[in-house]
Formats: C-alpha cells, sequence, structure tokens
C-alpha cells in the first residue's frame, strides 16, 4: 500500500515519464536465490539465479523490451496466478529457446515462495555477476546472467526480508528533462508516507554506470603509468 500511493504521487511530479520500484537496478547484482530445476528443463540440479522484484512500470523505467508474453500489471497480485518474468539468458539456459511463456518454475521450498508461471521473457540487460553463471571485474564486462522477474505485490514476507536483509530497496525514477530537487520531492513525498524511512543515496544512472567501470579504468590508467615509466 506504501509503494502503490508513494508511486502514484511521485508519477504525477513535473517532468517524470516513468516512476518504478524494484530491489535493485540494472548493473547492481541482484539477490541469489536458489530454484528448483524446471520438470522440462536442462538445468538438473538446484541452482541460484539474478532475482529481483519489481513493479509493472519497471521494465518501461528502463526500456527493457518484451521479447514474448507480457510484463507485470497491476492485477498481479496477491491471491492472483503467481506469476514470474525471465530473461533471455534464463530461458536460453533452463529451456534451450527463448520463448518459455507458459513454462513453470519455483524456488526451493525453503524460501517460502511457491511454484509461478512464466508469463514473458524481456531482453538480457547486464548485471554485477553475483550466483556463480559468469564472471568478470564488471557488469558491462561480463555476459547477462540468468534472472528473473517477479512482481512485488506478490513476494511472500519471508522473500523479502531475505532480500532486504542484504539489499536496499529503489525507487526509480525516468523525467523528460533535468528536475534539479527531484531527490528532495521524492524523498519527501515516500517519508509523508512512511517518515521512518531512510535514504541511503541518490544517483543517476549514469553514476551507477561510472562505478561500474571505475575499476577497469583505474587498471588502465595504472598500466599506462607503468608502461610510461618503463620507457623513461
Amino acid at each position: 500500500a506504501l509503494v502503490d500511493r508513494a508511486l502514484a504521487r511521485v508519477g504525477q511530479l513535473p517532468a517524470v515519464s516513468v516512476a518504478a520500484l524494484g530491489n535493485h537496478v540494472p548493473l547492481e547484482r541482484g539477490v541469489n536465490l536458489p530454484i528448483e530445476p524446471p520438470p522440462s528443463g536442462r538445468v538438473s540440479g538446484v541452482r541460484s539465479v539474478d532475482w529481483r522484484y519489481v513493479t509493472p512500470s519497471y521494465f518501461e523505467a528502463f526500456r527493457i523490451g518484451l521479447r514474448a508474453g507480457r510484463v507485470f500489471t497491476e492485477g498481479d497480485r496477491m491471491g492472483t496466478l503467481p506469476v514470474a518474468i525471465v530473461n533471455e539468458s534464463f530461458a536460453r539456459t533452463y529451456f534451450g529457446e527463448t520463448n518459455v511463456v507458459g513454462q513453470s518454475l519455483s524456488a526451493v521450498r525453503q524460501t517460502g515462495d511457491g511454484p509461478r508461471k512464466i508469463v514473458g521473457v524481456v531482453a538480457d540487460v547486464r548485471s554485477r555477476p553475483g550466483a556463480g553463471w559468469t564472471s568478470g571485474l564488471t557488469a558491462l564486462g561480463a555476459p547477462a546472467p540468468p534472472t528473473m522477474y517477479v512482481p512485488l505485490a506478490q513476494v511472500p514476507a519471508g522473500v523479502l526480508a531475505i532480500a532486504h536483509r542484504f539489499f536496499p530497496v529503489t525507487w526509480i525514477v525516468r523525467t523528460t528533462r533535468p528536475v534539479p530537487d527531484l531527490s528532495a520531492q521524492v524523498a519527501r513525498i515516500v517519508r509523508s508516507e512512511e517518515p521512518s524511512l531512510a535514504f541511503i543515496r541518490f544517483a543517476p544512472m549514469t553514476e551507477i554506470i561510472a562505478e561500474d567501470v571505475r575499476l577497469p579504468r583505474a587498471l588502465a590508467m595504472a598500466l599506462t603509468f607503468f608502461g610510461a615509466l618503463a620507457l623513461i
């Protein structure tokens, strides 16, 4: 209820085109959630995948393309059919094809999340390696890992507790033009709904991207320095 009310108000701010929420944004690593091998899949054992909860407008906010099926809607809530969306990497890894709409998957029983029907397949988005499927120093330097998205409104309390033990909630806003005091406006709206919530940071996606390539840039600068020193 907090998210629904706050997102509706944030979405009405001047120059805001999309407002969404998730436990991560692209390039950041997701929760490592172990899932059972699908009965008709190609993976035989329990493996963790990059798991993310999102609100329906998340894919629009980041312009993540829909490859098959549908994205989440406001109708995907508790009491309705549990659903999931996977990326192309997940579909290829687990089923050997990209159109896997209608297939079922389930997190391990200990998480408290039951079987879900795949209702959509979206384009791959790079994220920092964490679940063991890919490797690399950065998200942009590694292949997209198998990723599973679920609607926030359908996430059981136990799974939310697991996610929030390690990662914060992320409020996402896309604007049509720069808004100097946007962060203050968003914070004011959210805190008016729940005063105890604390904001850790505000950052544009350009900053998230810069952080991802900071280490390779530092290594390149070091290599340049020592190369020049050797030449001298």
